[in-house]
């Protein structure tokens, strides 16, 4: 199986990828499906989000801030068109590898 491009975390003004990101919602009116109405064709070529390293067809940048989890970007097969979204329907932990190798940072979100 091909490695994974991961999901951005961004808390306390750094930068991690998330080992296991949390999911989309099925539906939600804020979260749409498609890519932007000026996109090039040639980018889905080129793109990431089109390749076996991302089965999911997206990635994700999420941030913490004080003290819940939003959704600030998409890439791919959806769009967020008014901007970030409290991301309400995550719960639980987040982990993401830090430096040195083996330390991780653990978000618990309510």
């Amino acid at each position: 199986m091909t490695k994974q491009v991961k999901d951005t975390l961004i808390w306390e003004d750094e930068t991690f990828l998330l080992e296991k990101p949390p999911e989309l919602p099925k539906h939600h009116d804020k979260i749409v499906p498609g890519r932007p109405q000026n996109a090039d064709p040639m980018d889905d070529y080129l793109d990431i989000t089109t390749s076996t390293a991302c089965h999911r067809g997206y990635i994700a940048t999420w941030e913490v801030v004080e003290g819940q989890l939003y959704l600030t970007g998409l890439e791919g097969r959806f769009q967020l068109p008014e901007g970030p979204v409290l991301a309400d329907w995550v719960s639980g932990r987040l982990l993401a590898p830090t430096k040195p190798l083996g330390v991780h940072i653990n978000i618990r979100l309510p």
